[in-house]
């Protein structure tokens, strides 16, 4: 999730983050993921999005929850994501 292959040109959402604390799937299917950073306003509310949307391409995930050392999204500067972000089809919604 932090690094992708050279070729193509595509770029992690997450560069420069720290580092994932912990990715743990429970009974539910919600996949819970605690990074040590995030940045702050859209481009946060943007890694958060595309983080989510890549764990939903993985079978048995319903929804994922997203903290920043333990605490929600917002109390970094991102809104709009705190709490479960669920699945329609295979995108955030």
């Amino acid at each position: 999730l932090l690094t992708l292959p050279e070729e193509g040109g595509l770029q992690s959402p997450l560069a420069g983050a720290e580092a994932i604390n912990s990715c743990v799937l429970d009974e539910n299917g919600v996949c819970r993921v605690d990074l040590s950073e995030l940045k702050s306003g859209p481009e946060g509310r943007l890694q958060v999005e595309a983080l989510a949307n890549t764990l939903a391409g993985d079978s048995g995930i319903e929804a994922v929850v997203v903290t920043v050392n333990g605490q929600p999204p917002s109390s970094a500067g991102v809104g709009g994501v705190d709490g479960e972000l669920s699945f329609f089809g295979e995108h955030v919604k």
